[in-house]
């Protein structure tokens, strides 16, 4: 599965963004109102650690 999704990564970019704007979509609105509820918590994302490897390269590992 892994590799079907990587090949589509790469061969429908336009297939994947609109995919992941409508992700984005449904659960933007959920994790806004959970977070103002206080039932999450918000990470600082400054304050994260730098990756050693780009995501772009770690989608493409086999595992």
């Amino acid at each position: 599965m892994h590799h079907m999704i990587v090949a589509a990564m790469q061969e429908n970019r336009a297939i994947i963004k609109a995919h992941i704007e409508r992700v984005v979509t449904i659960f933007e609105p959920i994790i806004r109102e959970r977070t103002e509820a206080g039932e999450l918590k918000v990470e600082d994302r400054q304050k994260r650690p730098v990756r050693s490897t780009p995501r772009s390269r770690r989608s493409s590992t086999r595992f």
